[in-house]
């Protein structure tokens, strides 16, 4: 059960480059949040992947412990 219209929603700005001018160069990418202006730097796309796992993971989570919440009767924090 979704409780806000942003809930299950994450947001960011993916810039995506290589490293260096061979075709077989590493690629790079940053990550930043349009809501706190914050951004991360990855050396490496499985970085980058690792962490889109991770947000997701922790949304999850932070979605199902405010379900449970008001399905107990207690406020959303």
């Amino acid at each position: 059960m979704k409780t806000s219209p942003l809930e299950g929603y994450l947001s960011y700005l993916l810039r995506l480059w290589q490293a260096g001018d061979d075709p077989r160069a590493s690629w790079r990418a940053s990550l930043e949040s349009p809501m706190t202006g914050s951004r991360q730097n990855f050396a490496s796309l499985d970085d980058l992947f690792t962490h889109l796992k991770n947000l997701v993971e922790a949304a999850d989570q932070e979605n199902h412990v405010s379900n449970a919440r008001l399905t107990q009767g207690e406020p959303k924090n």
